[in-house]
């Protein structure tokens, strides 16, 4: 299932022109923020992982709620 996370995680970056670094990463600004909350909601739909497995792909604190 990561296999999939990670190729949407690269999708994303590609569309949105913000390194795969950036999206995996704590650092955040306006357009990475956006980006971050985009992934989250499409990485809950499209594979079967739980929010604390997202939020720890994506760089945020495993009990992270928003």
């Amino acid at each position: 299932m990561y296999d999939k996370a990670t190729m949407l995680i690269r999708q994303k970056a590609l569309e949105t022109g913000v390194s795969v670094s950036q999206l995996t990463g704590r650092r955040r600004t306006k357009t990475i923020a956006k980006a971050k909350r985009e992934l989250r909601k499409q990485l809950r739909n499209e594979t079967d992982l739980s929010w604390t497995e997202i939020n720890e792909l994506l760089g945020y604190a495993l009990n992270y709620h928003r």
